[in-house]
């Protein structure tokens, strides 16, 4: 089996991704022999430098003439913890270390973009959001504990009258053939505290003296609660 690669973008095999053990200046050969008829995905491999901070609250600000609502997040104190290289580590990430008050939480990226040239001990401002118009939000959802399937899958219901004998219960959960309930059925459960990316969220502004960016719209997490930056 025969693999071609191209050179924009540059295409690795799926297993090397998830490994993370690729060195990105080495360049890929254009045919690569697979044994045994292995079936192999090929995705693009798109490095991403990211940052730390706590989501405060929502609030509105006037951009561009309209109001406009966003999310204001505090980015406390980062700096480099670690910058792990393929020759001491297999792979190359930096590790980014956020101090906020006694808690220190750290997390790793991509050696890329504008954090490429970082080295362990470098403090972070927030002038890498100069050349950013929009990055990728990812948190934590709220947790809203065991609750029933309106709540959770937005389903409509029965009717409201009176008589009805069916208002907020679930319904049919199954057929008569297979005798069992699918995989995967929509039912009553645990809601929230779920991981949630959204992806191509603007940057409406950012205040390097009180260290807060403001993001449009709604972003996953209650107050307080660790937001990731990528970009």
């Amino acid at each position: 089996m025969s693999i071609i690669s191209y050179d924009a973008p540059t295409f690795v095999p799926l297993g090397s991704i998830r490994d993370k053990r690729i060195d990105v200046d080495r360049p890929i050969p254009v045919h690569t022999e697979y044994p045994n008829n292995l079936s192999l995905f090929i995705y693009p491999l798109y490095p991403m430098a990211g940052i730390l901070g706590k989501k405060i609250e929502m609030t509105r600000v006037i951009h561009n003439g309209a109001f406009t609502p966003v999310t204001l997040i505090r980015v406390p104190t980062l700096d480099v913890a670690q910058v792990k290289t393929v020759e001491t580590d297999g792979y190359s990430a930096v590790v980014i270390r956020m101090t906020d008050g006694k808690k220190v939480t750290m997390r790793e990226f991509d050696l890329d973009g504008v954090l490429a040239n970082v080295v362990k001990g470098d403090v972070l401002s927030l002038d890498i959001f100069d050349a950013i118009t929009e990055v990728t939000v990812s948190g934590i959802s709220k947790g809203k504990g065991f609750q029933g399937a309106m709540k959770r899958w937005n389903f409509k219901g029965g009717p409201a009258s009176h008589g009805s004998k069916f208002h907020r219960a679930l319904g049919s959960i199954g057929k008569r053939k297979p005798r069992r309930t699918k995989p995967g059925q929509k039912m009553h459960g645990h809601m929230g505290l779920d991981g949630i990316t959204l992806k191509h969220v603007p940057v409406v502004l950012v205040n390097k003296e009180l260290r807060v960016v403001a993001v449009k719209g709604p972003v996953p997490g209650a107050r307080n609660s660790l937001v990731t930056f990528t970009f």
